[in-house]
């Protein structure tokens, strides 16, 4: 039996299916009953998933308007990476040094993330990466708060990758966090994993000023 809590979880990852495949886009209202209707669920757990997406502001809501899906900014862009930069170096600090296991997982998943063909697979890929970086971190607050972050920083992934699979830059890091590691370089792989989180930044700021002025 589907309890009320994973009910919320399965709406919000088909909204979330729905989003990243641009079914829905930025600034476009969210109709309830139009999307229980085509999720063939009631309106009361649609409206506690889109609470849900609404605190880790992926939707925006609005007095007698209802929901709509929050627009992209560079404003969005600025406090985003930063911040996931700063806690993922946090995470894989008090994590530690990865076991050998873990090590050879994270070689094996980069060399997918380079044959990946979709930038669907790339970012799952990606995530899958880094969070299995920081999987030895105890701390469940800083983990949830990381992953929220990734969610939010997904969205711009998604639509920039579909039209830019520049992944080779990543990877490479990639490979010097995971070799750093292998010597028992924490602080070393640390800094990296920050840069890691900043890389693509300027190349997002970038392709969202160029999409702003072609409409």
């Amino acid at each position: 039996m589907i309890n009320q809590e994973s009910l919320k979880s399965q709406i919000i990852k088909a909204l979330w299916e729905l989003i990243i495949e641009g079914h829905i886009k930025p600034n476009e209202p969210l109709r309830e009953t139009n999307l229980a209707s085509l999720l063939n669920i009631s309106r009361t757990p649609l409206r506690e998933a889109l609470q849900q997406l609404e605190w880790e502001n992926i939707v925006v809501s609005e007095p007698r308007k209802g929901f709509r899906l929050a627009p992209l900014s560079e404003e969005d862009i600025l406090e985003i990476y930063p911040l996931r930069a700063k806690l993922e170096s946090f995470a894989l600090e008090l994590s530690g040094v990865p076991t050998k296991h873990i090590i050879n997982e994270l070689f094996q998943i980069n060399s997918r993330i380079l044959k990946a063909k979709s930038s669907k697979e790339i970012v799952e890929l990606d995530e899958q990466w880094h969070l299995l970086l920081i999987s030895n971190c105890q701390n469940k607050r800083l983990l949830k708060m990381v992953k929220t972050l990734h969610r939010q920083s997904q969205r711009y992934e998604y639509a920039y990758l579909a039209m830019n699979k520049t992944v080779e830059k990543s990877v490479i890091q990639h490979e010097k966090i995971i070799k750093y590691l292998q010597k028992n370089q924490l602080q070393k792989a640390t800094e990296i994993f920050a840069k890691n989180n900043l890389v693509g930044v300027d190349s997002l700021i970038n392709w969202l000023k160029q999409q702003e002025n072609e409409h």
